[in-house]
């Protein structure tokens, strides 16, 4: 039991991190920090390391 509830809870932060999405921030430094803390690259499409560069910067 512990351990379905491990492997679920690992697949929840997995995928709650990925299912993030620029529109979800108000500027482009917040979509930074939040890939750079999270793994959150599907905010970086061109893969350049900037995230959500369409954002306004602040």
């Amino acid at each position: 039991m512990k351990k379905t509830l491990l492997a679920l809870s690992i697949l929840f932060v997995s995928y709650s991190a990925q299912a993030v999405r620029c529109a979800d921030f108000s500027t482009q430094a917040q979509a930074q920090a939040y890939m750079q803390q999270n793994g959150a690259y599907k905010l970086d499409r061109d893969r350049d390391g900037v995230a959500c560069e369409h954002l306004r910067r602040q």
